[in-house]
């Protein structure tokens, strides 16, 4: 995979694993990371923190709820559009110890094969990565 110069968009980029992401792509030379979030607060912060270590435009955060098809098809519309390119998708967006069932399944599944189905057909070309953390396995 080829990270010098290529657009990233990273679900769950606000924080936790999926800002850990963004920041290690940038470190390898990223052109850009796209934070995509349903926290705006975390998302905001986020590309502040990104854009003062890496430099204006390096970071963008984009509201957006993955469980919500047309919301996330948009926001990967608006990357494409506005970068020319999606070479990396990480999908990353997910929630621990949700008392709703349904709604942490369509977060963290549900999330995960919404955006590999528009990724597959949105990029034209690059890398899809499906994430875990530890507590999916518990």
């Amino acid at each position: 995979m080829i990270i010098k110069g290529a657009v990233a968009m990273v679900t769950g980029g606000a924080r936790g694993i999926g800002y850990a992401f963004c920041e290690e792509l940038l470190k390898q030379g990223a052109k850009v990371v796209v934070l995509i979030d349903v926290l705006t607060k975390e998302g905001t912060d986020a590309q502040a923190a990104l854009q003062a270590e890496y430099g204006p435009g390096s970071a963008v955060f984009i509201e957006c709820d993955v469980t919500n098809n047309e919301d996330l098809k948009s926001a990967m519309n608006t990357v494409i559009k506005e970068h020319g390119k999606l070479d990396i998708l990480c999908n990353n967006a997910g929630v621990a110890e949700q008392p709703d069932l349904e709604k942490t399944l369509n977060i963290n599944l549900g999330g995960v094969i919404r955006g590999t189905k528009l990724g597959l057909e949105l990029m034209s070309s690059g890398v899809i990565i499906n994430t875990s953390s530890v507590a999916g396995i518990i």
